[in-house]
């Protein structure tokens, strides 16, 4: 299915983006992370690691978009 890769910048990787693309781009990644699976994956292999309970981490979301991903993380890490 994707056995080429694609070397085209992203929306969010060019310099200059107009206000309402921007806004309809970060949009659409909270809805594809939150009801299509984003969050899930990324929570999936997070627990891979086997992290041990009540020590801190650090975590850093290289290009993340609106930041939704790490706020989805906090909150399950808080729990």
């Amino acid at each position: 299915m994707f056995q080429n890769r694609s070397y085209k910048l992203e929306l969010l990787d060019k310099d200059h983006i107009p206000k309402e693309d921007l806004a309809t781009n970060l949009r659409e990644l909270h809805f594809i992370n939150t009801y299509l699976g984003g969050h899930a994956v990324t929570l999936k292999g997070l627990k891979s690691f086997k992290l041990e309970k009540n020590k801190k981490y650090t975590l850093a979301d290289i290009g993340c978009g609106g930041g939704n991903t790490l706020l989805y993380l906090a909150k399950w890490a808080k729990r």
